[in-house]
């Protein structure tokens, strides 16, 4: 099972928001890639994420328990980006003790 961070972020955006429409143009993806997203994961966690209703979206139970996962997820993505980016600015020691 492959998850992408980038559908994980897109699901998460559209808990926070409360819509799809709203979380694409937060993320300035369209509407169908957004919805593409959040069907891939429901597809690959064989579970409905969403509550689709006629003022947006909720999450379910599950949806809930995996946005709380992927925003720890994404927090430790960015911490680990940023400290790589730190690191490129210093000379790497490539020298064995």
């Amino acid at each position: 099972m492959h998850l992408s961070i980038t559908h994980l972020a897109t699901f998460l955006a559209v808990v926070q928001h409360g819509s799809m429409t709203t979380a694409a143009i937060a993320l300035t993806y369209s509407l169908s890639t957004v919805s593409a997203h959040v069907t891939h994961l429901e597809r690959q966690l064989r579970t409905r994420l969403l509550r689709r209703t006629a003022n947006g979206c909720e999450p379910t139970a599950a949806g809930q328990q995996v946005a709380e996962k992927a925003a720890e997820l994404l927090e430790v993505h960015r911490d680990i980006v940023a400290g790589a980016s730190d690191t490129r600015s210093r000379p790497v020691d490539a020298s064995i003790a």
